[in-house]
Protein backbone atom coordinates (compact mmCIF):
# COMPACT_ATOMS: atom_id res chain seq x y z
CA UNK A 1 0.00 0.00 0.00
CA UNK A 2 2.89 2.19 0.33
CA UNK A 3 4.62 1.75 -2.57
CA UNK A 4 1.41 2.71 -4.13
CA UNK A 5 0.72 6.16 -2.39
CA UNK A 6 4.47 6.37 -3.80
CA UNK A 7 3.95 6.06 -7.06
CA UNK A 8 0.60 8.09 -7.37
CA UNK A 9 2.95 10.85 -5.66
CA UNK A 10 5.12 10.72 -8.05
CA UNK A 11 2.93 10.87 -10.86
CA UNK A 12 1.43 13.80 -9.68
CA UNK A 13 4.81 15.51 -9.43
CA UNK A 14 5.90 14.82 -13.10
CA UNK A 15 1.77 16.15 -14.21
CA UNK A 16 2.93 19.60 -12.12
CA UNK A 17 4.72 21.25 -14.94
CA UNK A 18 1.64 20.36 -16.88
CA UNK A 19 -0.22 21.87 -14.60
CA UNK A 20 1.41 25.10 -14.62
CA UNK A 21 1.12 24.97 -18.41
CA UNK A 22 -2.86 24.19 -17.94
CA UNK A 23 -2.64 27.84 -15.48
CA UNK A 24 -0.63 29.59 -18.02
CA UNK A 25 -4.42 30.10 -20.23
CA UNK A 26 -5.83 31.33 -16.94
CA UNK A 27 -3.29 34.23 -16.31
CA UNK A 28 -3.00 37.40 -17.43
CA UNK A 29 -0.27 38.33 -20.42
CA UNK A 30 1.73 40.62 -18.03
CA UNK A 31 2.54 36.92 -16.04
CA UNK A 32 2.44 34.86 -18.88
CA UNK A 33 4.65 37.48 -21.37
CA UNK A 34 7.41 37.86 -18.39
CA UNK A 35 9.89 35.04 -18.05
CA UNK A 36 10.43 36.48 -14.28
CA UNK A 37 6.40 36.41 -13.35
CA UNK A 38 6.28 33.28 -15.19
CA UNK A 39 8.86 31.45 -13.14
CA UNK A 40 7.15 32.65 -10.00
CA UNK A 41 3.79 31.86 -11.40
CA UNK A 42 5.06 28.08 -12.04
CA UNK A 43 6.72 27.73 -8.67
CA UNK A 44 3.52 28.79 -6.67
CA UNK A 45 1.15 26.39 -8.50
CA UNK A 46 3.90 23.80 -7.91
CA UNK A 47 4.08 24.34 -4.48
CA UNK A 48 0.54 24.96 -3.92
CA UNK A 49 -0.27 21.49 -6.43
CA UNK A 50 2.38 19.63 -3.94
CA UNK A 51 0.52 20.49 -0.87
CA UNK A 52 -2.87 19.81 -2.12
CA UNK A 53 -3.61 23.24 -1.67
CA UNK A 54 -3.92 24.70 -5.53
CA UNK A 55 -7.26 25.35 -7.04
CA UNK A 56 -7.80 27.09 -10.67
CA UNK A 57 -10.28 29.60 -8.55
CA UNK A 58 -6.87 30.91 -6.77
CA UNK A 59 -6.02 32.05 -10.11
CA UNK A 60 -6.50 36.31 -9.00
CA UNK A 61 -5.12 36.08 -5.93
CA UNK A 62 -2.00 34.08 -7.71
CA UNK A 63 -1.70 37.07 -10.03
CA UNK A 64 -2.12 39.49 -7.26
CA UNK A 65 0.78 37.49 -5.34
CA UNK A 66 2.92 37.41 -8.66
CA UNK A 67 2.72 40.82 -9.52
CA UNK A 68 2.77 42.64 -5.61
CA UNK A 69 5.88 40.68 -5.46
CA UNK A 70 7.78 41.63 -8.53
CA UNK A 71 6.68 45.64 -8.06
CA UNK A 72 8.41 44.99 -4.87
CA UNK A 73 11.30 43.49 -6.32
CA UNK A 74 11.35 46.97 -8.44
CA UNK A 75 10.84 48.68 -5.35
CA UNK A 76 14.16 47.62 -3.73
CA UNK A 77 15.80 47.89 -6.30
CA UNK A 78 14.95 51.42 -6.97
CA UNK A 79 15.36 51.86 -3.40
CA UNK A 80 19.14 50.01 -3.60
CA UNK A 81 20.15 52.54 -6.53
CA UNK A 82 18.78 55.85 -5.39
CA UNK A 83 18.80 55.40 -1.17
CA UNK A 84 15.68 56.19 1.10
CA UNK A 85 15.96 59.83 0.27
CA UNK A 86 16.03 61.42 -3.16
CA UNK A 87 17.13 65.20 -4.18
CA UNK A 88 14.11 67.45 -4.29
CA UNK A 89 14.17 70.28 -7.13
CA UNK A 90 12.88 73.86 -7.16
CA UNK A 91 11.09 75.20 -10.50
CA UNK A 92 14.42 76.28 -12.01
CA UNK A 93 16.29 72.74 -11.95
CA UNK A 94 18.43 73.15 -8.65
CA UNK A 95 18.45 70.83 -5.38
CA UNK A 96 17.01 72.24 -2.56
CA UNK A 97 16.79 69.68 -0.09
CA UNK A 98 16.22 65.93 0.21
CA UNK A 99 12.73 64.31 0.06
CA UNK A 100 11.86 60.45 0.93
CA UNK A 101 12.06 57.89 -2.16
CA UNK A 102 8.69 57.19 -3.12
CA UNK A 103 9.38 53.48 -3.86
CA UNK A 104 10.22 53.68 0.06
CA UNK A 105 6.44 54.13 0.94
CA UNK A 106 5.30 52.33 -1.61
CA UNK A 107 7.32 48.81 -0.99
CA UNK A 108 5.96 49.10 2.55
CA UNK A 109 2.42 49.06 1.26
CA UNK A 110 3.37 46.17 -1.30
CA UNK A 111 4.40 44.14 1.60
CA UNK A 112 1.19 44.31 3.72
CA UNK A 113 -0.61 43.38 -0.10
CA UNK A 114 1.84 40.61 -0.27
CA UNK A 115 2.10 39.02 3.61
CA UNK A 116 -1.85 39.40 3.19
CA UNK A 117 -1.92 37.49 -0.38
CA UNK A 118 0.51 34.43 0.85
CA UNK A 119 -1.93 34.33 4.20
CA UNK A 120 -5.01 34.31 1.66
CA UNK A 121 -2.89 31.59 -0.46
CA UNK A 122 -2.40 29.79 2.55
CA UNK A 123 1.42 30.22 2.64
CA UNK A 124 2.37 31.94 5.51
CA UNK A 125 4.16 29.97 8.43
CA UNK A 126 0.99 30.27 10.82
CA UNK A 127 -1.05 28.56 8.37
CA UNK A 128 1.36 25.86 7.22
CA UNK A 129 2.05 24.97 10.72
CA UNK A 130 -1.53 23.88 10.68
CA UNK A 131 -1.20 21.54 7.27
CA UNK A 132 -0.47 17.87 6.78
CA UNK A 133 2.00 18.35 4.31
CA UNK A 134 4.04 21.27 5.51
CA UNK A 135 7.28 20.58 3.62
CA UNK A 136 6.26 19.42 -0.07
CA UNK A 137 9.15 18.94 -1.78
CA UNK A 138 10.44 17.39 1.24
CA UNK A 139 7.57 15.34 2.79
CA UNK A 140 7.89 12.04 0.22
CA UNK A 141 11.86 11.75 0.67
CA UNK A 142 11.32 12.03 4.91
CA UNK A 143 8.70 9.18 4.87
CA UNK A 144 8.93 7.94 1.90
CA UNK A 145 6.99 4.39 2.86
CA UNK A 146 3.69 5.66 4.41
CA UNK A 147 1.23 6.39 2.79
CA UNK A 148 -1.09 9.59 3.84
CA UNK A 149 -3.24 7.55 6.31
CA UNK A 150 -0.31 6.49 8.16
CA UNK A 151 1.63 10.06 8.04
CA UNK A 152 1.71 11.48 11.67
CA UNK A 153 -0.31 14.63 11.57
CA UNK A 154 0.88 17.41 13.03
CA UNK A 155 -0.81 18.84 16.02
CA UNK A 156 -0.37 21.85 17.76
CA UNK A 157 -0.87 23.69 21.13
CA UNK A 158 -1.39 26.86 22.11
Amino acid sequence: MGSRAGQRKAGRRKNLPAKAEEGKKLIHSSIADDPDKLDTWNFLVADLEARGLYSPTYTFILQETVETFHLLQECREDIAMQGRTIPRYNRDGDVVGVQPNPSFDQSIKLQGVLFRCIKELGLSPASIVFLERTDASAASEVIPSLSDEERPRIVVFR
